[in-house]
């Protein structure tokens, strides 16, 4: 089995620099074009099925990505990003000097630190529901030799790569929040992962960044 991991297309949230979570943001018009450069860029990879995020933005990009296939396209919560509670819509970064502002610096920085406001989702959970996920699907035998597409988001990705590399919260975001677009490669045998690509993006970045 080989599973493409992919990040949603960027969103208006997303250049405005606020924390999206469960609210249901659709991609912008440059995040469209990001993920219409991925698909040209992965348009021979013979997908058998594609899994997504209930969320418009990751259902939107996968749908792009897949184009005239016609493949099963299943959507499973348990992909979808963390659930912030009352820090939805708030922005992460303070526009006078970039740092994070004051309720997301563990999220980002110290992720063991973490502790969600009223009503969100601890990493620790996020990390069971991806891996429940992850789990059931590399234990389905209709898929045992196929490839996959996952179309999920920033936080929830690093939640599946956390069960991948049995990674520990501390080291939750593995270098980096990855890129919009960005796709993960992994192969599976016999229940054992390796990483092919970790987070990968098809188009040049310093072209896009002041689109």
């Amino acid at each position: 089995m080989r599973l493409y991991i992919m990040r949603h297309g960027e969103t208006d949230w997303n250049k405005e620099k606020k924390i999206q979570g469960r609210v249901d943001i659709p991609l912008n018009e440059k995040g469209r074009k990001l993920a219409q450069v991925t698909a040209e860029k992965l348009q021979n990879i013979p997908f058998a099925a594609v899994y997504t995020s209930p969320l418009m933005r990751a259902k939107e990009t996968a749908r792009i990505i897949v184009g005239k296939r016609k493949i099963p396209f299943i959507e499973d919560d348990r992909i979808a990003e963390l659930g912030f509670g009352e820090g939805e819509g708030m922005r992460a970064r303070d526009d006078k000097n970039g740092n994070y502002v004051s309720v997301f610096e563990n999220f980002f920085c110290h992720p063991e630190k973490y502790e969600p406001l009223p009503g969100g989702e601890t990493l620790e959970h996020l990390c069971e529901r991806t891996g429940t996920f992850l789990n059931d699907l590399i234990h389905m035998p209709e898929w045992k030799d196929k490839t996959l597409l996952i179309s999920t988001h920033g936080a929830a990705m690093r939640g599946i790569m956390n069960n991948v590399r049995k990674e520990s919260i501390e080291n939750f975001w593995m270098g980096k929040l990855l890129d919009n677009c960005a796709v993960t490669i992994v192969d599976v045998k016999d229940e054992t992962f390796t990483v092919v690509e970790d987070g990968k993006i098809f188009y040049n970045k310093e072209d896009w960044d002041n689109q």
